[in-house]
């Protein structure tokens, strides 16, 4: 025996060799062990790995042994205790929010149809919740029912525009007479020179448009030669970008903005 490799057992295989042929050691550096020394180690496992790698008697080795397999069992069945635990949870949880989705969209389908039966009713009777919604989308003087409550706004705005003065609309007009007269404004369009395309290419021909009167307006003085006149609104452009020019009379002036006029005269 001397002359031969000793092995701890030596069984035989079908193959005639022996099962137990792998002569090296387990690397203490492994794959293995590099996960358990970053893992979290639990004590109970330490222990028992202890028992396996250093009892000396085997009774105590197999003993550890079955000490470890009935130990995962306890653990595993924990563990599985605890997941179906969280399953169930999991499971309530989604009932409840499928309830709640549920019960939203059902809801939202309820509001709806209340909503459509009140305009419904209102639009037929003008009774019933919200009466005053469609009131003002109806204009009874133009026969109309406007799609919204804003666009009716909108649309009164835009009527009225020509004849309200507006502050934020006011042309600054150099009488330069030392004192406060009276001021009369009117429009027109397209006038001589004014013409986009040249002369005579407008709309009305030579001469331009009929001067419109503007009577919407406001006039204050800054001094005994200077009057801020506020127009409405629908001059607006003229009054922002316009070039105001005194007439060869002295007691007019005109405000042009591409083809549109503003004509401004004192009464002297």
């Amino acid at each position: 025996m001397a002359d031969k490799d000793f092995f701890d057992t030596t069984p035989d295989g079908e193959d005639g060799l022996s099962q137990y042929r792998d002569p090296t050691h387990i690397p203490n550096q492994n794959e293995i062990k590099k996960d358990i020394d970053t893992g979290d180690e639990d004590p109970k496992a330490n222990t028992l790995s202890g028992w396996i790698r250093t009892k000396q008697w085997g009774v105590d080795v197999r003993e550890a042994l079955g000490l470890f397999v009935d130990w995962i069992s306890v653990k595993f069945n924990a563990l599985a205790a605890d997941f179906k635990t969280v399953q169930k949870r999991q499971d309530d949880t989604e009932k409840r929010t499928s309830d709640v989705e549920q019960r939203q969209t059902t809801t939202e389908a309820n509001v709806t149809a209340t909503l459509k039966d009140m305009t419904d009713k209102a639009a037929k009777t003008g009774e019933g919740y919200g009466p005053e919604v469609f009131d003002a989308r109806h204009s009874d003087i133009y026969s109309k029912d406007y799609d919204t409550v804003g666009e009716h706004i909108r649309a009164i705005e835009a009527a009225i525009a020509p004849y309200v003065a507006n502050t934020s609309t006011t042309a600054t007009i150099p009488v330069n007479l030392g004192r406060q007269v009276p001021i009369s404004v009117s429009y027109y369009e397209y006038a001589l020179g004014t013409e986009p395309d040249g002369l005579g290419t407008g709309p009305y021909g030579l001469g331009g448009s009929e001067p419109q009167d503007v009577s919407a307006i406001d006039v204050t003085w800054t001094d005994n030669n200077t009057a801020q006149v506020a127009l409405p609104v629908t001059y607006k452009d003229v009054v922002a970008t316009g070039t105001l020019k005194a007439m060869a009379n002295g007691s007019s002036w005109t405000l042009t903005a591409g083809y549109k006029t503003l004509r401004f005269v004192a009464d002297a």
